[in-house]
């Protein structure tokens, strides 16, 4: 409550991480933990069962692209919040945790416990995600009441893997994507492989409650990457022991080569 009264717009107050309950997912072997705040926002918690058989094809949702396929863990959210008897809720991020498989036909790819690998992977799926969605606006650049600007229109993403950071969680390595429209807030992916074909995405897509999103008399932008950064710092992810020395076997032998 006293966090509360020293919330403002240049501090918004965010979801509470010290406090939060632990949530986790057994995938046949690997565990993820993390800690999870309150469910806030307007669409409904979305929870998948505790326990899950990373290799039955049926729970996933295939892709368009039918490159790969998703099974969503988790979908919540948080607000941001003014003082009291201010503005109330001034933004809000959208959380969601995925497992993601390379379809059994795409072998464009190697193991994603090869770095070059993992990171092929996420440049397929950024140019099939945010790369289409550039090329169906310039398709409809005619339908369009104004002409159509790359420099405002296109969405920026990762087109080459120096633009991918690897960054080491609690033991574990995430490829972290960037993604974003300008004058709009950044999508941050974090990513994870767990096995050969596996790899956990934890998305979060921040955005404004009735104000600019950048803008200088809120810090909204500051607020949502200091709540991302906490969540990932209590994430805990365990390979499983098959996949736990099928990793140490890939870095021994990439040492002695």
């Amino acid at each position: 409550m006293i966090k509360s009264f020293k919330a403002s717009l240049m501090n918004p107050l965010g979801p509470d991480f010290k406090s939060a309950p632990w949530r986790h997912f057994n995938l046949s072997g690997s565990i993820i933990k993390f800690k999870c705040p309150p469910h806030e926002i307007s669409s409904a918690l979305k929870v998948a069962p505790e326990h899950i058989d990373i290799y039955k094809d049926d729970l996933f949702k295939v892709w368009s692209s039918k490159k790969g396929m998703s099974l969503e863990l988790l979908t919540t959210g948080w607000k941001f919040w003014d003082r009291p008897f201010g503005k109330g809720a001034i933004g809000l991020t959208v959380t969601s945790i995925k497992l993601r498989r390379r379809h059994p036909h795409f072998q464009k790819v190697d193991s994603f416990f090869i770095q070059s690998a993992m990171s092929q992977w996420l440049l397929q799926y950024c140019e099939d995600m945010w790369g289409s969605l550039n090329r169906d606006t310039r398709a409809r650049r005619n339908k369009k009441v104004r002409p159509v600007d790359p420099e405002r229109d296109f969405w920026r993403y990762p087109q080459t893997e120096n633009e991918i950071d690897i960054v080491n969680i609690n033991g574990c390595n995430w490829y972290v994507i960037l993604a974003k429209l300008p004058e709009k807030a950044v999508e941050v992916e974090w990513h994870a492989p767990i096995s050969d074909d596996h790899d956990l995405a934890i998305i979060f897509e921040p955005s404004a409650i009735s104000c600019e999103y950048y803008k200088q008399d809120n810090n909204i932008p500051k607020a949502v990457d200091e709540a991302i950064n906490e969540f990932m710092s209590n994430v805990f992810v365990e390979l499983s022991q098959e996949y736990k020395k099928r990793l140490d076997d890939m870095i021994s032998l990439k040492n002695k080569s």
